[in-house]
C-alpha cells in the first residue's frame, strides 16, 4: 500500500499532464502503478464538486466587482479558466446555471459582505512580501511570510530568510503551534515562490505532502484572491508599528511577533466595526486539532562528497565535510536553520549552520589541520589564518616550514580537547607568556 502523501503526488501529477515516468520517479513507485491510480480517477472523474466548483467562480466573480465591466470574466472565459487551471470536465450549462446563482446572492447581499459571505470559517490566505531587516547590526534581505484569515481579518507573520519549502513550513508550524489549531483550509498565493501544487523536486513533494497529512488541511494554489484590497484595508492598521526592522536574533524575534499580532487582534476592524479577537475566537471552534505528533520540517538528500570534500546545496553553498570522506556518499538532513550530514551508515558526521546570503563556504578547520602540517606553507593562503592573533601571524608568516610545522601540530594536540577557537586562544597565550619570558 502506498502513503497518502505518495497518492497525493500521483494524482497531482496526473492532473498536471506530467509523464507516467516522471510521476513514479517523484512519488518513488513502479509506472504500473501510476497507471493503476490514473484509471480509476478517470472513472471518477464523471463526479463533478459542485460545492468546490461553485467556490472558484464565486471568488472571480467577487474580484470582479473592483474593475470596470468591461474587465469582468465572461461565461465563456470562466468555462476556459476552469478547463485549464482546475481540469474541469464538465458541462457549459452547469457552469452557466451556477454563474447564474452566484449574481442573484451578490444583488441580494450589501456590498460591504461581499468579500466575508465567500469566505468559510478556518480558511487563510498565504503570501509572501519582500522584507528588509538589520540582524546584529549586518543589513539582510528576507521575507514577511502573512497567514490571514479571510473570516475575521486575523493576521499572524513570520520573517523568513528564504522563500525554500523548510523555512516556510517551519513559518507555518510555528503559527499553528502558537494559535493552537490548524486552519481547515490553506490558500497559497503565487508570491509565496514554491509552486506546492506539484513540486517538480523529489525532496520538496515529500516533505510537503508528509506535512499536509499530518496537520490534515485542505490546500489551494495560485487563485485569484477573494477581497483583496478589503484584506490590506484591514490588515495594514492592525501591524502598524507591530513589525521591527532590527533585532540581535531572528528566532526569537519571531516568537516575539507572533506574541505582537495576537496582542493587535483586539483592536477593531477598519472595514468591520467589530473586535477581530471576537470574531477569530468564533472561527477557531471551526479550525482543526493539533495532532498529538507533529512531522519535524526536516527533507533529506543523499548526495556523493566531491573530490575537493565538499557537497553543494541550493546549487552554490559548499559545506566541506573531513578530508577521508571524499568520492563518498552521503546522507543530508535539511532543516531551515541547520544542516546535519550523516554518512551511509547514518553516523553523524558534522553539523553546520544553514547558509544564506554572500557566505557561500563553511568548513570545520579542525579536521583539517593534519593537512595543513604536511603542506605548511599553503596555511597563510586559507580563511582560518584571518582568525590567527598577530603573534601567531608572525609565527606562521616565516619561511620555515618545520618551525610551521612544529606549532600545527601544537595546535592539534590542543584541539583534540578544545574548540579550535578556545586552542588557538590558549596557545597565542602561551607564546605571549613565552617570548615576555625571553625579554
Amino acid at each position: 500500500m502506498l502513503d497518502n502523501y505518495k497518492k497525493e503526488i500521483i494524482f497531482r501529477g496526473i492532473e498536471k499532464n506530467i509523464p507516467l515516468s516522471e510521476i513514479a520517479a517523484l512519488a518513488s513507485c513502479s509506472k504500473a502503478t501510476v497507471s493503476y491510480y490514473k484509471k480509476n480517477l478517470k472513472q471518477s472523474a464523471a463526479k463533478t464538486d459542485v460545492v468546490a466548483l461553485k467556490k472558484i467562480i464565486s471568488q472571480w466573480i467577487a474580484d470582479d466587482l473592483q474593475f470596470s465591466k468591461k474587465l469582468r470574466h465572461t461565461k465563456q472565459r470562466i468555462f476556459f479558466r476552469l478547463q485549464t487551471e482546475h481540469c474541469y470536465h464538465g458541462s457549459f450549462n452547469l457552469v452557466n446555471k451556477l454563474i447564474s446563482e452566484i449574481k442573484l446572492e451578490l444583488k441580494n447581499s450589501s456590498v460591504k459582505n461581499i468579500f466575508s459571505s465567500y469566505s468559510f470559517m478556518g480558511e487563510c490566505y498565504i503570501s509572501c512580501r519582500d522584507f528588509s531587516f538589520i540582524e546584529t547590526n549586518i543589513s539582510r534581505d528576507g521575507y514577511l511570510l502573512c497567514l490571514t484569515f479571510s473570516k475575521s481579518l486575523a493576521v499572524f507573520i513570520q520573517i523568513i530568510r528564504t522563500k525554500n519549502i523548510e523555512c516556510i513550513l517551519q513559518a507555518l508550524k510555528d503559527i499553528f503551534n502558537h494559535i493552537g489549531k490548524v486552519p481547515s483550509s490553506l490558500i497559497f498565493m503565487k508570491n509565496t515562490g514554491i509552486d506546492f501544487d506539484f513540486p517538480q523536486l523529489r525532496h520538496v513533494s515529500e516533505l510537503y505532502y508528509k506535512f499536509k497529512f499530518n496537520y490534515n488541511f485542505i490546500d489551494i494554489f495560485n487563485p485569484i484572491m477573494n477581497g483583496v484590497s478589503s484584506v490590506k484595508l484591514a490588515v495594514l492598521p492592525l501591524l502598524k508599528n507591530t513589525i521591527k526592522s532590527q533585532f540581535n536574533c531572528l528566532s526569537n524575534y519571531n516568537k516575539e511577533l507572533l506574541y505582537n499580532c495576537s496582542e493587535s487582534l483586539n483592536k477593531k476592524c477598519r472595514i468591520y466595526n467589530y473586535s477581530v479577537k471576537e470574531s477569530f475566537d468564533e472561527e477557531k471552534y471551526h479550525m482543526i486539532k493539533l495532532p498529538e505528533n507533529q512531522i519535524e520540517i526536516c527533507s533529506w538528500k543523499k548526495l556523493k562528497v566531491s573530490a575537493l570534500s565538499y557537497i553543494l546545496l541550493d546549487y552554490k553553498y559548499k559545506y566541506y565535510l573531513p578530508p577521508k570522506f571524499a568520492n563518498q556518499y552521503a546522507y543530508v538532513a535539511i532543516y531551515c536553520d541547520c544542516i546535519k550530514i550523516f554518512d551511509i551508515k547514518m553516523n553523524l558526521i558534522i553539523e553546520y549552520e544553514r547558509l544564506f546570503y554572500n557566505k557561500k563556504i563553511t568548513i570545520d578547520w579542525k579536521e583539517y589541520l593534519p593537512l595543513l602540517s604536511s603542506k605548511p606553507g599553503s596555511i597563510t593562503n586559507i580563511e582560518l589564518f584571518d582568525k590567527f592573533p598577530d603573534n601567531l601571524k608572525k609565527v606562521f608568516c616565516t619561511r620555515n616550514n618545520n618551525l610551521i610545522t612544529y606549532h600545527i601540530n601544537n595546535l592539534i594536540s590542543l584541539a583534540a580537547d578544545n574548540d579550535l577557537d578556545a586552542a588557538i586562544n590558549i596557545y597565542s597565550k602561551a607564546l605571549g607568556d613565552k617570548s615576555n619570558e625571553k625579554n
